[in-house]
Protein backbone atom coordinates (compact mmCIF):
# COMPACT_ATOMS: atom_id res chain seq x y z
CA UNK A 1 0.00 0.00 0.00
CA UNK A 2 1.05 3.47 -0.73
CA UNK A 3 3.03 2.68 -3.91
CA UNK A 4 2.85 5.35 -6.64
CA UNK A 5 1.44 3.13 -9.47
CA UNK A 6 1.96 6.11 -11.83
CA UNK A 7 1.79 9.96 -12.22
CA UNK A 8 0.94 12.27 -14.66
CA UNK A 9 3.23 14.67 -15.89
CA UNK A 10 5.47 12.13 -16.37
CA UNK A 11 9.18 12.61 -14.45
CA UNK A 12 11.46 14.92 -15.83
CA UNK A 13 8.59 16.61 -17.51
CA UNK A 14 8.99 20.49 -16.86
CA UNK A 15 6.05 22.44 -15.30
CA UNK A 16 5.00 25.70 -14.85
CA UNK A 17 5.25 27.05 -11.04
CA UNK A 18 2.62 25.91 -8.54
CA UNK A 19 1.04 23.62 -10.89
CA UNK A 20 -0.25 20.20 -9.93
CA UNK A 21 0.76 16.87 -10.30
CA UNK A 22 -1.60 13.74 -10.60
CA UNK A 23 -0.65 10.86 -8.87
CA UNK A 24 -2.33 7.06 -8.65
CA UNK A 25 -1.29 5.02 -5.32
CA UNK A 26 -1.82 1.41 -4.48
CA UNK A 27 -4.19 1.04 -1.60
CA UNK A 28 -3.48 -2.84 -1.31
CA UNK A 29 -4.58 -5.79 -2.19
CA UNK A 30 -8.12 -6.82 -1.03
CA UNK A 31 -9.32 -10.46 -0.37
CA UNK A 32 -12.91 -12.12 -0.65
CA UNK A 33 -13.36 -13.77 2.92
CA UNK A 34 -13.96 -17.06 2.49
CA UNK A 35 -17.08 -18.97 4.08
CA UNK A 36 -15.99 -20.17 6.96
CA UNK A 37 -19.03 -21.13 8.65
CA UNK A 38 -19.75 -24.97 9.15
CA UNK A 39 -16.05 -25.87 9.48
CA UNK A 40 -13.72 -27.33 11.94
CA UNK A 41 -11.73 -24.91 13.94
CA UNK A 42 -8.93 -26.43 12.30
CA UNK A 43 -9.99 -26.17 8.77
CA UNK A 44 -11.09 -22.65 9.13
CA UNK A 45 -7.50 -21.69 10.96
CA UNK A 46 -5.85 -23.11 7.39
CA UNK A 47 -8.37 -21.30 5.37
CA UNK A 48 -7.69 -17.95 7.28
CA UNK A 49 -4.38 -18.41 6.96
CA UNK A 50 -4.36 -19.80 2.81
CA UNK A 51 -5.85 -16.41 2.01
CA UNK A 52 -3.66 -14.19 3.11
CA UNK A 53 -6.01 -12.90 6.24
CA UNK A 54 -5.47 -13.17 10.13
CA UNK A 55 -7.09 -15.12 12.53
CA UNK A 56 -7.92 -12.15 15.12
CA UNK A 57 -10.15 -13.90 18.09
CA UNK A 58 -12.43 -17.07 18.68
CA UNK A 59 -14.94 -17.33 21.33
CA UNK A 60 -16.22 -20.50 22.72
CA UNK A 61 -20.33 -20.23 23.06
CA UNK A 62 -22.84 -22.71 24.33
CA UNK A 63 -25.43 -23.47 21.06
CA UNK A 64 -28.07 -25.74 20.43
CA UNK A 65 -26.92 -26.46 16.78
CA UNK A 66 -26.60 -29.35 16.11
CA UNK A 67 -22.82 -29.45 15.10
CA UNK A 68 -19.36 -31.14 16.44
CA UNK A 69 -17.67 -28.79 19.47
CA UNK A 70 -15.25 -26.43 17.99
CA UNK A 71 -17.14 -26.15 14.62
CA UNK A 72 -17.72 -22.62 13.60
CA UNK A 73 -20.95 -21.36 13.93
CA UNK A 74 -20.65 -17.12 13.08
CA UNK A 75 -17.77 -15.28 10.92
CA UNK A 76 -16.75 -11.70 10.95
CA UNK A 77 -16.26 -10.21 8.49
CA UNK A 78 -18.82 -12.42 7.00
CA UNK A 79 -18.00 -14.66 3.63
CA UNK A 80 -17.94 -12.88 0.86
CA UNK A 81 -16.68 -9.68 1.90
CA UNK A 82 -13.74 -7.75 0.51
CA UNK A 83 -10.75 -6.94 2.78
CA UNK A 84 -7.55 -5.94 3.20
CA UNK A 85 -4.86 -8.63 2.75
CA UNK A 86 -3.76 -9.12 6.49
CA UNK A 87 -7.41 -8.50 7.41
CA UNK A 88 -8.34 -9.85 10.68
CA UNK A 89 -11.23 -12.30 11.03
CA UNK A 90 -12.74 -13.09 14.21
CA UNK A 91 -15.12 -16.15 14.98
CA UNK A 92 -17.58 -18.11 17.06
CA UNK A 93 -16.99 -21.55 17.96
CA UNK A 94 -19.72 -24.03 19.35
CA UNK A 95 -18.05 -25.21 22.57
Amino acid sequence: PGTILSQDPQPNALLPPNSGIKVTISIGTFVIVPNLIGLSLDEAKNLINSSGLVLYKVDVIDSNVNAPSQTVLYQYPMPGFKVKQDGQIRLQVKK
